[in-house]
């Protein structure tokens, strides 16, 4: 499964209407790959949120583990909806990707999360806007205000 049929399979979900309204996601990756870049990993993800929940965040809480390459961040949402992602990098011995959804009617659980293609996974992010507020609210620890470029 790649990222793209994901968001595909998500958005057909969440079409139908059996799972109501989205209230919480959780999505954890980790890659075999020490090479890699969590918070590359975590702006890979960030597009499944704008489809589950259909606007960008409001507000962030990031916390890392340097040692275990791993990055976990909790994304708030103006309706009161969260999101946490963690993505780790060479502490698996096979990449995977989990997802849950909760909604006030029903869930969404991805089945077959080990069979998720890294490949189109980058070492590096290319995406600075995130990877800023995301290290701006480890190194505070404390939670980021997101104003969407």
């Amino acid at each position: 499964m790649t990222l793209d049929e994901l968001k595909s399979t998500l958005s057909a979900a969440l079409a139908s209407g059996k799972v109501g309204t989205p209230v919480s996601l959780r999505l954890h990756l980790q890659v075999t790959e020490s090479r890699n870049d969590s918070l590359a990993l975590l702006a890979l993800l960030m597009p499944l949120l704008q489809t589950t929940f259909g606007s960008p965040p409001n507000r962030l809480l990031a916390r890392r583990n340097a040692v275990a390459n791993q990055v976990t961040v909790l994304f708030n949402f103006a309706g009161g909806q969260t999101a946490m992602i963690t993505c780790g990098c060479g502490s698996a011995r096979h990449t995977s990707l989990q997802l849950l959804l909760v909604g006030n009617r029903g869930i969404i659980r991805l089945e077959g999360g080990e069979l998720f293609e890294s490949a189109d996974v980058p070492e590096k992010s290319d995406s600075q806007f995130w990877r800023t507020l995301i290290e701006r609210s480890i190194t505070a620890d404390e939670p980021v205000s997101v104003s969407t470029p």
